[in-house]
């Protein structure tokens, strides 16, 4: 279990795929603000 989390530490993976993802997302939409305010 803690060598499992190392390896995934290691390789700057999140383990949790779902939970990546929704982080992802959330970046989209930050990312997409920011540009719609940076071009004005």
């Amino acid at each position: 279990m803690a060598r499992q989390k190392t390896k995934c530490l290691a390789r700057k993976v999140n383990c949790r795929p779902i939970i990546q993802k929704v982080v992802a997302e959330r970046n989209d939409s930050i990312y997409r603000i920011l540009n719609i305010y940076y071009i004005k």
